[in-house]
């Protein structure tokens, strides 16, 4: 499958994990979620028996933001928050963590 709605698969141990990437320029309250990763997300056992989906919203990547970068990691998206006839999943009422958070020198 050319694109099986992930980017990466990490595995350590008898976890599975698959990693969706989404890279911003700036700050984002919105991504574009495909058809597959909406499978990916819902049903992760259709590509890995026992895994789990993650997206990782990438933000704030322009060299010349005054936010500095982060990588916020959301676990589990919620049917609702998409808009209709797109695959626009609404961020701001989904929990994340924010795991990475970068300052310029």
């Amino acid at each position: 499958m050319d694109h099986p709605g992930y980017d990466l698969v990490a595995i350590r141990g008898e976890e599975i994990l698959l990693i969706e990437v989404k890279g911003h320029l700036g700050s984002k309250d919105k991504a574009e979620i495909t058809f597959n990763q909406i499978l990916a997300c819902f049903k992760p056992d259709r590509f890995y028996r026992g895994a789990k989906w993650q997206l990782w919203n990438v933000e704030n990547i322009n060299r010349n933001s005054k936010l500095p970068p982060e990588i916020k990691i959301y676990e589990e998206l919620s049917l609702e928050e998409f808009e209709p006839k797109s695959f626009y999943h609404d961020l701001r009422n989904s929990e994340c963590i924010v795991v990475w958070r970068i300052f310029r020198s």
